[in-house]
């Protein structure tokens, strides 16, 4: 099998991807791409967050218009995500976008070589991404899963080859995470591109981010995958939250802050639940790594709040603040989290 480190390297516009570069998080703008002003603005609050590349949907000419002025005011890597229409591939890549996805399953081949032509022209990217509810053809020819992908994927790459064009991406999405876990062993078992890990169309919340992570851990332990997106039905910024607590986890990213909070019981005299979820926002905006612990009370609290880099245990209606494991003081709920606050902010202007 061919793992993280084997892979082709390459650049994305400013990132690089392949062999033992970091793993890349990745979302989708769920905003029409035609309002530019707005897609700015995400992409903005995304790359705060921790984003290195952002894909976009191009739906029609106006999505086409607004491709130049999104990819002129992003920092990241920007990628048009193009179904049906090869047209709308040129004029992304003639906006200068810095990679476009292609689904075998709806995308003309007659046009492949145009195609072709134009990426090495622009020194871009693809990504050949299959995905479960879109075979199209390679469906109807195949009754086994497992083909319907690597065929879709093996008759695309052939004029890719011919041209001996390497910078591609791939991903084979499916809805069911156990069937897309072996999608992505088949392929790397074959092919050394860098591969995109996702699980599409997961749902929503914990019911989404569990079921995207029982079909990645397994992958990314065994050494696949260069670029990630928890694909869920919610924002963007929720999906990158939980691409950084996944490989954060996974020691697989380390600018990753953590929380840790405990899940309360009688005996908590303080509110936990309010603070943990006010330090958790502050937390998605800090790309770094340190450990701020929440806790309820005296039994787990005070030992898991000296071991974090931050950490208030609670008392009665107050909470004991430590700083790597020395106690600075102890207050009344709301202050103590206003110097919570003022300790994060300290630590990340820090070099």
């Amino acid at each position: 099998m061919i793992t993280r480190e084997h892979t082709k390297e390459f650049n994305i516009g400013n990132k690089k991807i392949g062999k033992n570069n970091p793993i890349l998080i990745q979302t989708m703008s769920d905003i029409k791409t035609s309002d530019v002003e707005n897609n700015i603005k995400l992409i903005d609050d995304c790359v705060k967050l921790g984003c290195d590349m952002i894909r976009f949907s191009v739906l029609d000419e106006e999505d086409c218009k607004a491709l130049k002025e999104i990819k002129q005011h992003s920092k990241i890597p920007v990628i048009a995500d193009i179904h049906f229409n090869y047209m709308f591939a040129i004029k992304a890549l003639e906006a200068n976008f810095d990679k476009i996805r292609i689904n075998p399953g709806n995308f003309s081949y007659r046009h492949l070589d145009e195609l072709i032509e134009k990426l090495i022209e622009k020194d871009s990217c693809v990504r050949i991404g299959v995905n479960s509810g879109s075979l199209g053809k390679y469906e109807q020819n195949n009754t086994e899963v497992a083909k319907q992908f690597f065929n879709a994927v093996d008759e695309m790459l052939l004029p890719f080859k011919k041209k001996n064009f390497e910078k591609i991406v791939i991903s084979c999405k499916h809805s069911n995470p156990n069937t897309t876990k072996l999608l992505y062993e088949l392929i790397a078992s074959h092919y050394d591109y860098p591969l995109h890990l996702g699980v599409t169309e997961s749902g929503y919340g914990i019911n989404g981010a569990i079921k995207t992570c029982v079909g990645l851990i397994p992958l990314l332990n065994e050494g696949l995958g260069n670029t990630i997106r928890i694909s869920l039905s919610d924002s963007p910024q929720d999906e990158i939250v939980a691409c950084k607590t996944l490989l954060g986890s996974l020691n697989l990213k380390k600018d990753i802050p953590t929380l840790i909070s405990c899940p309360t019981c009688g005996r908590t005299q303080v509110n936990v639940k309010k603070f943990a979820r006010l330090v958790e926002e502050k937390l998605k905006y800090v790309n770094k790594n340190i450990s701020v612990a929440v806790m309820g009370c005296p039994v787990n609290g005070p030992g898991e709040a000296k071991n974090a880099d931050i950490g208030i245990a609670g008392g009665k209606n107050t909470f004991t603040l430590f700083r790597k494991g020395k106690v600075i003081a102890t207050y009344e709920q709301e202050q103590a989290l206003k110097e919570v606050f003022k300790l994060l902010e300290h630590i990340e202007n820090e070099d």
